[in-house]
């Protein structure tokens, strides 16, 4: 799930950068904006490696076993 995730987080991102090169020419502005996209791109990577280890634990914990121990 997390390299799919990542395919489509990076796809996502690369676009953006795609039309930043073709639009915007001053580099003055394009340079922060890159850099924008290049925050985007890791906070979400992030966000998702999170969620993906929160649900691992959720799934890989036995909750037959903890039932019957009561």
């Amino acid at each position: 799930m997390l390299y799919y995730a990542n395919m489509a987080i990076d796809t996502i991102q690369n676009a953006k950068n795609t039309f930043l090169d073709t639009f915007v020419k001053e580099e003055s502005i394009k340079t922060p904006m890159k850099e924008f996209v290049q925050a985007q791109r890791e906070f979400t990577k992030d966000v998702v490696k999170s969620i993906s280890a929160i649900s691992k634990v959720y799934t890989d914990y036995d909750y037959i076993s903890a039932f019957k121990s009561k």
